[in-house]
């Protein structure tokens, strides 16, 4: 009789399921380009339900979206501009934080490039920095892969690696009162890799707590596919309101 009281005390203290929604740079871009916009969808999610708030800091272009002193400034999008002052986390951590909720950056780690555009740090002056595919036979720079919109950094390259921490460390710096950094692309990394590595790196807790409700079908794919030659052409990966959604074609 003790132990069921315990226990179902217990159980009546546990936090609820934290409620993430995640708001993408590019697609969002003309949207917040202004701090009651913010405002308004802040305290509108707010409303809904959602605890957790994840705004996109760095693009898969390698561009910021606050004043860096070592990334390039995503200053302009589809003829939507913003000057350098402006503070979009900034917004959103106050604005988010007045109403007790919590408020995530996310950094697009290792991205450098959108191929669809031909925009990005891989096509400017880190060229060299860009990873290098293998596809048809041939080893090519993933710019010249457009049927991948992401512009891959070499994870492996040095100066990629000390570049990427002091971004990190920046941001860090920059932005005390963050309550999180997200990393994304695990998934997509081990489909686009032929590898399970990124996926062996987490834990249950963090599955648990990202929701990751897809990743036993991968772990099958991987089963399945173990011991053979493959390849899994990614047809389109989007992320809205936080969930990836990622469409294959049958592997081959």
């Amino acid at each position: 009789m003790c132990i069921r009281d315990s226990v179902s005390c217990a159980q009546e203290k546990q936090p609820s399921k934290p409620l993430y929604m995640w708001f993408d740079c590019e697609a969002n871009y003309a949207t917040l380009s202004h701090p009651d916009s913010i405002r308004y969808y802040v305290s509108k999610i707010h409303d809904m339900g959602f605890t957790d708030v994840v705004v996109d800091v760095k693009s898969i272009m390698g561009e910021t979206l606050y004043k860096s002193d070592i990334a390039p400034y995503m200053g302009e999008w589809e003829g939507v501009t913003r000057p350098e002052n402006y503070d979009l986390l900034g917004y959103f951590i106050e604005e988010g934080h007045k109403l007790g909720m919590r408020v995530h950056g996310s950094l697009n780690v290792f991205a450098g490039g959108h191929n669809y555009f031909d925009r990005g740090i891989i096509y400017g002056d880190h060229a060299d920095w860009q990873s290098q595919v293998y596809t048809e036979g041939k080893i090519v720079p993933i710019s010249e892969i457009k049927s991948n919109y992401n512009g891959m950094l070499n994870p492996a390259n040095p100066e990629v690696q000390e570049y990427e921490l002091a971004i990190l460390k920046e941001f860090a710096g920059k932005y005390p009162d963050v309550d999180g950094i997200v990393f994304d692309r695990g998934v997509m990394k081990a489909l686009e890799g032929k590898t399970m590595e990124p996926l062996l790196t987490m834990t249950d807790d963090f599955i648990e707590r990202i929701g990751m409700c897809g990743l036993p079908s991968v772990y099958f794919l991987f089963g399945a596919l173990s011991g053979k030659e493959w390849s899994i052409p990614v047809l389109s990966h989007e992320g809205p309101f936080g969930l990836s959604l990622i469409h294959i074609s049958e592997p081959t």
